[in-house]
C-alpha cells in the first residue's frame, strides 16, 4: 500500500496563532494550507475542538468551517478531520456536513470521527461528557447512521442514544459507496469499531505500540472475516524539525511552553542552562508513549521509517511552526525523500 503524507494545519488549538494580530490569522492557516499542497503533501487535517489546550481565551478556528474555507482554497490535497467528536453534534447533522463538505471539495473529503475526550472542551459548551464505554457505544450508533445518510434514500434508524425517521440526506457524497471514514483511537473497543465500520486506523503512539495495535486490529479483522489489508494505518505525530540543534532547540521550547504549561517550570529550570534543553526534550519525548518526531531531517526520517516498518501507512503530521512555512519546505525537501528511498512501493507523495 502506498506511502503518503499530510499535516495538521494551524488552527489555534495548541496556541499557535495566539501571537499572530487577529486580522492575519485566516491568512496563516490558508497559507500554510497553499503551500502545503504546492509542496505536495496529499492532505490537510485539522482538529476537531472549539477551545485550545490548555483552555485558555486564545483563537481555536473551528474544523468544519474552516475545512469549508480550505476546500475552496485547494484544488487536489484532501481535506480532514482528526477527528471529528461523535458526541458534539447529532450523527443526522455530520451526515449532512460531510456529504455538503464533499460536494464542495470535489470528493476530496477524509472522514475522521471519535469519541471524544476532551473533558473540559464538553463542560465549557455544556455538552453532557458520557462515561468511555457509553461513548463508544454511541460513536457506533452515529458511524451506523451517518452511513445510512450517506447511501439510503430514506433512512430510519432507531438506537440506544439516536433515533431517525425517513431522514433524507441530499446532496449524497461524491465519494461513492463514500468518503473514507477514520476511526480514532487506539483501545480495543475502538479498533472493534474499525475492523465493522472503518476505512482507516488512526493511532498516536510509539512503534513498538503501533505494532501491537495493528496485530491486534488484524486479529479483529479476521475475527469477522474482513480482509485487514483493506485498513489503511495511519499515524497521528508532533515533528519538531529543524537544519541544526539550535534550531530544533528553538522550536522545542515554543512549542512544549505554549502547548503544555505542565512543562513550563520545568523548562524554566533547564532555561537556565541553555545546553540543557534539547537533551530535556528528547528524555521527555522518550519516556512519553506518543509518537513525537523531533530532531534534524536525518533523525526525523529515520524516526519515521519505523513506523512505516510496523505497518504505517499514512502520516498525519502537525508540524511545529508550520504557519512559518519553512519547516513545511525542510520536511517535503530532506525529510521525505530518505523515506520514499526506503521503500519498496511507489508512494503519492510527490
Amino acid at each position: 500500500m502506498n506511502t503518503s503524507f499530510g499535516i495538521v494545519c494551524p488552527q489555534g488549538w495548541r496556541r499557535e496563532l495566539s501571537n499572530i494580530k487577529p486580522s492575519d490569522r485566516y491568512d496563516a492557516i490558508r497559507q500554510t494550507a497553499i503551500t502545503a499542497e504546492k509542496l505536495g503533501f496529499d492532505s490537510l487535517w485539522l482538529y476537531d475542538h472549539f477551545i485550545t489546550f490548555p483552555p485558555r481565551p486564545e483563537p481555536c478556528f473551528e474544523c468544519w468551517t474552516t475545512l469549508a474555507a480550505l476546500a475552496s482554497e485547494t484544488r487536489n490535497v484532501r481535506l480532514g478531520s482528526l477527528v471529528t467528536c461523535s458526541s458534539y453534534r447529532h450523527p443526522s447533522l455530520i451526515a449532512k456536513m460531510t456529504a455538503t463538505l464533499d460536494n464542495i471539495s470535489r470528493g476530496r473529503l477524509e472522514f475522521g470521527i471519535g469519541a471524544g475526550w476532551y473533558w473540559l472542551e464538553f463542560s465549557g459548551y455544556g455538552i453532557a461528557f458520557q462515561p468511555l464505554n457509553r461513548r463508544i457505544r454511541m460513536l457506533e450508533e452515529a458511524i451506523q447512521i451517518i452511513k445510512k445518510l450517506w447511501i439510503e434514500e430514506r433512512s430510519t434508524f432507531k438506537g440506544e442514544y439516536y433515533q431517525i425517521k425517513n431522514a433524507i440526506c441530499e446532496p449524497k457524497p461524491v465519494q461513492k459507496p463514500h468518503p473514507p471514514i477514520w476511526i480514532g483511537g487506539s483501545s480495543n473497543s475502538v479498533l472493534r469499531l474499525v475492523a465493522k465500520y472503518g476505512n482507516g486506523c488512526n493511532l498516536e503512539l510509539k512503534p513498538s505500540a503501533c505494532e501491537r495495535k495493528l496485530k491486534t486490529l488484524d486479529k479483529l479483522c479476521k475475527e469477522i472475516g474482513r480482509e485487514p489489508s483493506e485498513i489503511q494505518k495511519s499515524l497521528h505525530a508532533v515533528v519538531i524539525v529543524g537544519e541544526d540543534d539550535n534550531e530544533v532547540q528553538k522550536r522545542a521550547i515554543r512549542f512544549f511552553k505554549t502547548s503544555r504549561l505542565s512543562l513550563k517550570e520545568k523548562l524554566d529550570v533547564a532555561l537556565k542552562d541553555p545546553k540543557k534543553v534539547l537533551s530535556y526534550v528528547r528524555k521527555r519525548i522518550i519516556s512519553s508513549s506518543l509518537g513525537y518526531i523531533i530532531g534534524s531531517p536525518d533523525e526525523c526520517a529515520k524516526q519515521l521509517i519505523e513506523f512505516k516498518d510496523v505497518g504505517i501507512t499514512r502520516f498525519m503530521l502537525y508540524i511545529v511552526d508550520a504557519f512559518e512555512l519553512e519547516p513545511l519546505r525542510l520536511f517535503s525537501k530532506k525529510v521525505v525523500p530518505p523515506i520514499i528511498k526506503s521503500l519498496s512501493t511507489s508512494v503519492s507523495y510527490e
